[in-house]
């Protein structure tokens, strides 16, 4: 399928500054060339494929091959992390019992 607006064939693989990328469809009638990355078991591998197949963000996928081309790391598990919330009234006064708390009576007492 080649596009009147494209000098590229659908799955052509071009070469450009010794980097290879994939000729895609990004739109509908819009074919461009996608990154094409090689892992160290000979096998290609674009951005959207990997992502799909770890069911992540795209962002994840380029990154991991950014990062590296070892099958181990690529496709290890996905850590889902991010910071511990904390309680929202931690270190706060406690909402029962309040009026017990030394500082408060203190407060409460006023002046000198």
């Amino acid at each position: 399928m080649k596009n009147s607006h494209s000098k590229y064939l659908l799955g052509d693989i071009v070469k450009k500054n010794g980097v290879e990328y994939m000729v895609t469809e990004t739109h509908p009638n819009l074919l461009r060339p996608v990154r094409l990355y090689t892992l160290d078991d000979g096998s290609k591998w674009t951005v959207r494929q990997l992502a799909e197949k770890l069911q992540t963000t795209s962002t994840c996928a380029r990154h991991r091959l950014n990062a590296s081309t070892d099958l181990k790391r690529i496709f290890a598990p996905i850590r889902v992390g991010g910071r511990k919330k904390e309680e929202p009234n931690k270190g706060l006064l406690k909402t029962r019992n309040w009026y017990k708390d030394p500082l408060v009576k203190l407060m409460l007492k006023g002046g000198l």
